[in-house]
């Protein structure tokens, strides 16, 4: 049985001219996956990177422009508070992303030094 949307088992671009654009996006991520990998080699340093691009995207960015979009949809009544509030949380928690990116140590040994409790 044919999958809806695949011919000859390639997916069909959901945009007329866009056939190639799936394969062209999956090798352009596999690539860019590769030179990462002949270069970084310590993968602490990509769980940082991971984290603060998660807290910049997934905390602040979608959540905040979502806010915004939402504020401007017909018969919501969002004051001036909202957009203020959605604002703050977009640009601070940019900056706290941009700052895990230059902040990076966590001084883990100070704090297994400092720690009350110790399982």
């Amino acid at each position: 049985a044919a999958i809806a949307g695949s011919e000859g088992g390639v997916e069909r671009g959901l945009l007329p001219g866009s056939a190639g654009a799936v394969p062209a996006a999956a090798a352009g991520i596999a690539g860019s996956v590769m030179a990462c990998a002949f270069v970084v080699t310590d993968l602490g340093l990509m769980t940082v990177l991971g984290g603060t691009l998660s807290v910049g995207g997934f905390v602040a960015l979608a959540p905040g422009l979502v806010g915004l979009w939402l504020s401007h949809k017909p018969g919501v009544r969002a004051g001036f508070c909202w957009r203020v509030a959605m604002h703050t949380l977009i640009w601070g928690g940019l900056a706290l992303s941009v700052a895990g990116v230059f902040l990076r140590d966590n001084s883990a040994a100070e704090l297994g030094t400092r720690c009350w409790w110790t399982v």
